[in-house]
């Protein structure tokens, strides 16, 4: 998975449509493509939009959730990393 990630951050030069080309994808409810590998998915639509200095905030109404197993990964300082449990 993360190959797919590098690729979604745009370190193999994907870009556009071309970055959803290499993995299995399903329709969601709100026929939104969603990764058949990923151990989350939220469908939202948008509830607010603020332009914030060079940046835009999205905030999004979840109107469908779906959860797996998994390690998630984060991108920190560049690289990916996993988060590990606690306890």
């Amino acid at each position: 998975m993360s190959l797919l990630a590098l690729r979604f951050v745009g370190r193999d030069g994907s870009k556009g449509v071309q970055t959803f080309d290499t993995a299995p994808w399903n329709q969601g409810g709100l026929d939104v493509p969603l990764l058949r590998s990923a151990i989350c998915a939220l469908e939202c639509v948008l509830h607010h939009h603020q332009v914030v200095g060079t940046h835009g905030v999205f905030i999004g109404r979840t109107v469908a959730a779906r959860a797996g197993d998994g390690s998630p990964l984060i991108n920190c300082r560049a690289e990916l990393r996993t988060l590990l449990p606690q306890g």
